[in-house]
C-alpha cells in the first residue's frame, strides 16, 4: 500500500515539473536603467506592471529586472521625487527611462486618476 501512494506522488512530481517549466518559459525577461535628465542613475525607483506595483525597484547603478508576461501592456516607473513615467510595452526586452525636466511628481489626485496608490513619509514640514 505505502509503495503505491509513493509511486502515485512521485508521477504527480514528474507530471508538474513540465507544467512550472512551461509557466516560467513564458515569462519575457525585461531589463532596463532609469536615469534623471543628466543621465544620472536613480536608485529605489519602482516598477509597475499594467498599473499593478511589482517588488521590482531599481538597484544603486538605476538598473531594474523583471520577468513579464506576453500579455504585458504597459510598463511603468514611479520616484516619488519626479513623478511616473510608462510606456506601451510590445515585447522589448532593454527598457530605459529617462526623467525630464519637465517631469515631476504626481499629486495624490493625480495618482487616484490612474489606480496607483503609493504609500510613503512625508518629506519637510507635516504640520498642515
Amino acid at each position: 500500500m505505502i509503495y503505491r501512494i509513493i509511486f502515485v506522488l512521485t508521477l504527480l512530481v514528474i507530471w508538474s515539473i513540465p507544467t512550472m517549466a512551461q509557466e516560467n518559459n513564458n515569462k519575457i525577461q525585461v531589463m532596463g536603467t532609469v536615469t534623471d535628465v543628466s543621465g544620472k542613475p536613480l536608485k529605489g525607483v519602482m516598477v509597475f506592471v499594467d498599473s499593478i506595483k511589482t517588488k521590482s525597484k531599481t538597484n544603486k547603478k538605476g538598473i531594474y529586472r523583471i520577468k513579464l508576461s506576453p500579455d504585458t501592456k504597459i510598463l511603468a516607473v514611479y520616484s516619488l521625487d519626479l513623478g511616473i513615467l510608462s510606456m506601451n510595452y510590445t515585447g522589448q526586452t532593454n527598457i530605459g527611462f529617462m526623467y525630464t525636466r519637465e517631469s515631476g511628481p504626481l499629486s495624490k489626485e493625480n495618482l487616484a486618476e490612474i489606480s496607483l496608490t503609493v504609500y510613503h513619509e512625508p518629506v519637510g514640514d507635516t504640520s498642515w
